[in-house]
């Protein structure tokens, strides 16, 4: 909220599995006239795949959620997704108007696979993806209409459905898999570890 552009409205969405009222009330108080805070209890929607998600390691349930996004909001055809954990130092606006034209991802590069031998063979023998192109998924420019008329979460529900493949970074390399070759990527400043 402090850096964003007086310019533009944002509308702020959690997604989550049930949240406490007064925490969400808390967050609320932060709302202004260029921001709205909403809250998406999505947990309808994860319960009939839960069951598909055994291999998760350190990661929560929550962590898929960003892959059901196209259908959780049809009302967009463009959506900026950020992990919950992320510290926005600039105005996240400039990002949300990257032009990634038909590409189903903007994203930041995941210089962890790129730079390191183990990781890269990962990216490359398990998700056909080569080790400069696997992007992390913290930070995503979404084109929901391209998701859609690629029909992305159906395939990524086949996939969990027909594989039980022990991943470790789940989410991210299923969506490394499905958007390979479709993803304009953007500079890893807007998608950097804290140190």
């Amino acid at each position: 909220i402090e850096n964003a552009s007086k310019d533009y409205n944002y509308i702020i969405t959690v997604i989550n599995t049930g949240l406490d009222e007064e925490k969400c009330n808390l967050i609320r108080r932060l709302e202004n006239e260029n921001f709205t805070i909403n809250f998406c209890d999505i947990s309808f929607h994860i319960d009939n795949i839960k069951s598909k998600l055994s291999n998760l390691y350190h990661f929560s349930c929550q962590a898929w959620y960003r892959l059901f996004i196209q259908s959780l909001f049809p009302q967009y055809d463009k959506v900026l997704y950020l992990d919950c954990d992320l510290i926005v130092l600039g105005d996240i606006s400039k990002l949300y108007h990257h032009d990634i034209g038909n590409n189903l991802l903007g994203a930041a590069r995941c210089h962890i696979v790129s730079e390191n031998d183990i990781f890269s063979q990962y990216a490359e023998s398990f998700c056909g993806v080569h080790r400069q192109n696997y992007l992390q998924s913290g930070v995503l420019l979404m084109n929901l209409a391209e998701f859609r008329r690629r029909d992305l979460e159906n395939k990524f529900v086949y996939l969990l459905n027909k594989y039980n493949f022990d991943v470790i970074d789940p989410d991210q390399a299923y969506l490394n898999a499905m958007c390979n070759g479709s993803v304009q990527f953007v500079d890893n400043g807007w998608n950097k570890e804290a140190i």
